[in-house]
Formats: C-alpha cells, structure tokens, sequence
C-alpha cells in the first residue's frame, strides 16, 4: 500500500515539473520571438499557447521579463534603423492588444510607437 501511495506522489510531482519545464520553454520562446521581431510566432503563442502578455523569460533575468520594456528599450525604433513594415510596432500593438499593461513601458517610447503606427495604418 506505501508503495502505491508513493508512486501516485511521484506521478503528481513528475506530471507538476513536466508543466513547469513546458511554461519556462514557452516564456523563453516568447523572449526570442519578440526579440526577434517574429510577429506571426508572437501572434501564435499569444493565442494558442496562452503566453502571457506582461511576461517573458529573457536572457538577463528580471531585467527581460517585460514584453513591452523590451520592445521599448531594444526596438530599432529607438536606434532610428526603422524598417518596413515595422515589426516591432506591430508586435507591440498585438501585446498591448492581448492585455498588456501599457504603463509597464518606456513612455516616451510608446508615444513614438504610437505615433509610428498610426503613420502605418494611414499607409495601407
């Protein structure tokens, strides 16, 4: 009987850091395709996956782990090395979109980005 009891604990905790392990890859997903500018895997993970707008797991620890900070302070808007069609724009407004706090940005930055979008919707 102990040795059921035990396997069903081990089942439990195996089964609790199998979802564990799961979330931490796809914050860290999350991390590498807002860096990198991946709008569609952004999008993806957003809706399917269920990713938290307000949260990756980045390479440099607390410091990475707001989404639209990142966007912000990494953004080839702030660089001035503005490409077409502006993904990084884009991947803001999907954040922004899905629920992240806005406040929890650079707010100059988001001004700009703000101002860029429009300057892109008018585009289309």
């Amino acid at each position: 009987m102990k040795k059921i009891i035990f396997c069903i604990i081990l089942i439990f905790i195996l089964t609790g850091c199998s979802n564990y392990f799961k979330k931490i890859d796809m914050e860290r997903r999350f991390y590498s395709n807002i860096m990198g500018y991946q709008v569609e895997e952004v999008k993806r993970l957003l809706e399917e996956e269920g990713a938290d707008p307000n949260y990756c797991r980045g390479e440099g620890g607390w410091a990475d782990n707001n989404p639209l900070f990142n966007i912000g302070t990494y953004s080839t808007i702030r660089h001035n090395k503005i490409q077409k069609p502006f993904p990084d724009i884009e991947i803001f407004h999907l954040l922004v979109n899905t629920g992240a706090a806005e406040e929890s940005g650079d707010p100059a930055m988001i001004e700009k980005i703000n101002r860029l979008w429009e300057i892109q919707q008018a585009r289309r």
